[in-house]
């Protein structure tokens, strides 16, 4: 492995609307039009222009579809993909680990290490994650053993609503990422494979929509009153803002409020 530690194949994973197997969590509506429509637009506004973003591009998106998409929404994501090289849309059935694992080992060059990250299709990223994703990887792969493999995590991020922005620090957010030998049969998609044995606490580095029917739901976290200001905003608020009064109240109540959930 020594003289392999500096390459690395890097595979983002998202799942778009594909149904997933049995005993997974409850399916994304497939060829709801819809519904479609409004993932679509988030899609593209929040998730697909932090990953445009980044400061790192050497990684593939592979998003993961249904086979029933209507043929409009295929044809958009088509689209997408002429502009970015980077989006890869695969098509499936049914979606799990193993369908995400067989489309990887088919695109990857023998003899790289393999990074895989988790990203949720209503959620941004921060435009350097990938390049600390990276870093982290190059620093800690030679010491681990890496048939089977060490997780990376960020567990600083925040959530978005109506303009709001919520901190939080949550362990096991949906934005992990996993590295490992090309002949371990992980990814990040894995559930409780692998503790997570690099962590950086640094700023939010990742940010959750809170949209549609949860829009009225109160976000898990610490009021942000600077989240709409950062780079990391563009793309997730839509320049709604607060008096600083009201802001001072939000930050000391939901300080409250999170630290009574914990």
């Amino acid at each position: 492995m020594a003289g392999i530690m500096n390459s690395f194949e890097h595979f983002l994973l998202t799942r778009f609307n594909a149904p997933v197997k049995s005993g997974s969590p409850a399916p994304l509506a497939g060829a709801d039009e819809k519904g479609l429509a409004r993932r679509f637009d988030l899609f593209e506004r929040v998730c697909l222009a932090s990953v445009q973003r980044q400061t790192e591009g050497n990684f593939r998106w592979l998003v993961f579809m249904d086979w029933a998409t209507p043929v409009p929404f295929k044809e958009r994501m088509a689209a997408l993909t002429v502009r970015h090289e980077f989006l890869r849309p695969v098509y499936c059935s049914a979606f799990d680990e193993e369908v995400a694992l067989a489309e990887i080992r088919r695109l990857e060059a023998p003899g790289r290490l393999r990074i895989t990250t988790r990203l949720d299709s209503a959620a941004a990223i921060h435009p350097r994650l990938v390049e600390k994703i990276r870093k982290l990887a190059d620093l800690h792969a030679p010491s681990m053993d890496l048939t089977r493999g060490f997780a990376i995590g960020f567990p600083i991020g925040c959530a978005e609503r109506n303009g709001d922005f919520y901190v939080r620090r949550e362990e096991g957010n949906p934005f992990m990422s996993f590295v490992s030998a090309p002949e371990c049969a992980r990814t990040a998609l894995a559930e409780g494979t692998s503790p997570v044995r690099v962590r950086e606490h640094a700023r939010p580095m990742w940010c959750q929509v809170i949209s549609g029917e949860s829009a009225g739901s109160t976000p898990n976290g610490v009021y942000w009153p600077w989240g709409g200001n950062s780079e990391f905003a563009p793309g997730v608020t839509n320049g709604f803002c607060r008096g600083v009064l009201w802001q001072c109240a939000e930050v000391v109540s939901s300080a409250a409020r999170y630290l009574l959930r914990r």
